[in-house]
Parts: C-alpha cells; structure tokens; sequence
C-alpha cells in the first residue's frame, strides 16, 4: 500500500491507535492497546477479534495483561499494511 493511501485510512481511525513506521525487514504496523477492566472482557473481546481476522486472512500479534489487550497489525515482512488490516482495525474498534 502506497504511504498516500496508508495516512488517509489512517485518518479515519480513533486517535487510540498508532502508526508505526516501518523498520528493518517488517513494514508499517498499526497498534492500540484496549483497556476492558477485567481478563474475562479481553478475552471475549480477542474471541471476536479471532473471528474477524480469520474472515480476513489478517491476524494480530496480541499481549493481554489483565483486562489490558495490546494490538498490533501489519502484513508479513516489508508487506506492510492493506485495505483488509485496515478493516480489521476497524472491526475491532466496532467489539470493543
């Protein structure tokens, strides 16, 4: 995906996440961290989010700490971010 089109989906997600620049031999990445206040909540919430990513052939690396899930979405190796892991993004914001 062209930088163009990277910052202009990235214009239209809550100001929670963030735009990771590419580094090394991974390409940009999006992450945001939800807080749901308890573990059961994170995991219902990654329950969904499993479902979405299959849906999509896009799969987050996820941290869960308590009710805390941390997020992070980019395509395999210098790929980067797609339409499809912006719609993930988006899914997830829509559980959450």
């Amino acid at each position: 995906m062209k930088p163009e089109r990277i910052q202009f989906r990235f214009s239209f997600l809550p100001d929670a996440w963030q735009l990771e620049p590419a580094t090394g031999d991974s390409g940009p990445a999006l992450s945001r961290t939800y807080d749901f206040g308890d573990f059961v909540n994170a995991v219902d919430f990654l329950g969904t989010v499993a479902a979405h990513g299959l849906e999509l052939k896009h799969y987050p690396e996820v941290e869960i700490n308590g009710g805390e899930v941390f997020v992070r979405l980019t395509g395999p190796g210098k790929e980067g971010l797609s339409d499809e892991i912006f719609e993930l993004a988006e899914a997830m914001d829509r559980a959450a």
